[in-house]
């Protein structure tokens, strides 16, 4: 189901009570990062603006390229605006990196450098957490009101959430994999395979249980901090994770004990 808070078979159209996971939560999670990390308040238009962004530079494939490297590219290359959209996402980049800019967080930043830092945190957005955490909400979503998963969302609260969040992202991670070195060799910790290891999980790996929360704590791959190099170069590290496991158990909190008297919470078809 697509998360919805209404019982009415989806329309296309937003209706009264109705609460489309995928759109609200992601515009929800970039006001959040903003002003948690910069202190800067998005309007719902520029959150949404934002997300725009956010796909355009995720599909153009083309992560931090500079402008001075999308300028080599052969004007006759079909791929660099046609395809690709470089120049519209770099011009976009420039226009998001004045707004980070502009944060008084930057105050004791030294002047040469506001660049790249703003670039740093734009890449942060766009790429570590700006999807995966709404597309982790929704799925926490989509096991509550799934029976053949979770009995009944009411079966979560303060006591098991965050061993519930944890299963989730287990069975569901929202990345697939990270890259790293090893002994130089180039290799990909596989969430997928990682996270349902019997070895590690028990024999009902593939089955949704909640486990204890001290397994989940040592051995929960899906954060990348396992995704470790010699030395600090290529290595992955989630300097968010809790933030990321406070917003959703909050998140799965709020949803399973809210209900409106005479109410009742069902989740939409679409």
């Amino acid at each position: 189901g697509s998360g919805s808070g209404s019982s009415k078979k989806s329309t296309g159209k937003h209706l009264p009570g109705q609460f489309k996971v995928r759109k609200e939560v992601t515009v929800w999670w970039h006001q959040m990062l903003w002003r948690h990390v910069l202190d800067i308040k998005l309007t719902r238009d520029e959150a949404e603006a934002f997300g725009v962004f956010q796909m355009q530079w995720l599909q153009s494939s083309i992560l931090s390229l500079p402008n001075t490297a999308v300028g080599l590219l052969p004007r006759w290359v079909p791929a660099r605006d046609k395809v690709w959209g470089i120049d519209e996402v770099v011009q976009a980049q420039g226009r998001w990196r004045e707004m980070v800019v502009a944060s008084n967080r930057l105050q004791d930043v030294p002047r040469d450098q506001h660049t790249i830092i703003a670039q740093a945190v734009l890449e942060m957005f766009v790429f570590a957490g700006g999807q995966s955490v709404p597309q982790t909400i929704h799925a926490c979503v989509a096991v509550l009101f799934t029976p053949e998963l979770l009995p009944s969302p009411v079966a979560v609260d303060e006591n098991n959430v965050e061993a519930f969040v944890y299963e989730v992202t287990r069975l569901f991670p929202a990345v697939q994999g990270f890259c790293y070195w090893r002994n130089d060799s180039r290799e990909i910790l596989s969430l997928n395979a990682a996270l349902r290891d019997p070895a590690v999980w028990g024999p009902d790996a593939n089955r949704f249980t909640l486990k204890d929360v001290r397994l989940y704590r040592s051995q929960h791959v899906g954060f990348a901090n396992q995704a470790q190099s010699p030395g600090t170069f290529d290595s992955k590290v989630c300097p968010g994770i809790q933030l990321v496991l406070d917003v959703c158990q909050g998140f799965t909190l709020a949803l399973t004990t809210w209900q409106e008297p005479g109410l009742s919470m069902d989740c939409g078809v679409g």
